[in-house]
């Protein structure tokens, strides 16, 4: 089921940010990706206790966290328990080819087999489960289709946006699988897709222009009332250039 690539993929080893710096930085990687013509994988932290939501999502602060919602779907993601990544592929490139279902599947069973490596009993959710209502839903208490899971508990789970541009694949893995060693599970995910696709990294680094557009867009969109309130009137922020 897992092609064997053979490629280069861009890697960048980011930091703790802020939570609107983060989707930002997700989004500009989309917008760029007819530039960057690779796949990039981009794995960060958050740099105060932070929840994203899925864009269809009701907005629902909570004490003590700071809120974002994210451009792609799926439910509540706490990510003080979780480990992010981030994969954007061309548009052209056969894991935004594939049907959204598929490439959940074919990026997951990256993900467990290098668990089912390290001793975790995992496998991926069948397509038979019924679909959950993303509205309302928590990650990591309210597993989907293909999500994967550890033993009875969901592991892993992820959601896309497909544009003109490309595919933004927006995942997470819960800490828990290395006990907490962010590290060694850094080193996990990074190892799952060098190991499954036959892929080699080559260290991707932003410009400078690159992170002050990020930083204005996080601001400007993700930090404000109408994003985060979903407003109809919305209109997508563009980079300066």
């Amino acid at each position: 089921m897992i092609p064997l690539l053979n490629e280069s993929w861009y890697y960048w080893a980011d930091h703790a940010h802020s939570p609107y710096f983060n989707m930002a930085a997700d989004e500009m990687l989309l917008l760029e990706m007819p530039k960057i013509k690779a796949p990039v994988l981009r794995i960060y932290l958050w740099d105060c206790p932070s929840f994203s939501i899925g864009f269809a999502q009701t907005w629902n602060p909570r004490p003590g966290y700071t809120a974002v919602r994210r451009l792609t779907g799926g439910g509540v993601v706490f990510h003080d328990v979780d480990l992010t990544y981030t994969l954007v592929f061309p548009v052209n490139h056969p894991l935004a080819v594939c049907s959204r279902e598929m490439s959940y599947a074919i990026i997951h069973k990256a993900l467990a087999d290098v668990l089912e490596a390290e001793g975790h009993r995992v496998n991926l959710l069948p397509e038979s489960v019924s679909v959950n209502d993303h509205a309302h839903m928590q990650c990591f208490v309210s597993p989907s289709k293909f999500d994967v899971m550890d033993g009875a508990e969901k592991a892993a789970g992820a959601a896309q946006r497909r544009t003109k541009e490309g595919v933004l694949h927006q995942g997470s893995v819960k800490l828990s699988v290395t006990h907490g060693d962010i590290p060694a599970l850094i080193k996990l995910v990074e190892h799952a897709f060098a190991s499954a696709f036959k892929i080699t990294y080559a260290p991707w680094e932003p410009s400078p222009q690159f992170l002050a557009d990020a930083e204005t867009l996080g601001l400007e969109k993700y930090a404000s009332e109408m994003w985060s309130l979903r407003r109809r009137d919305l209109r997508t922020a563009t980079p300066q250039k």
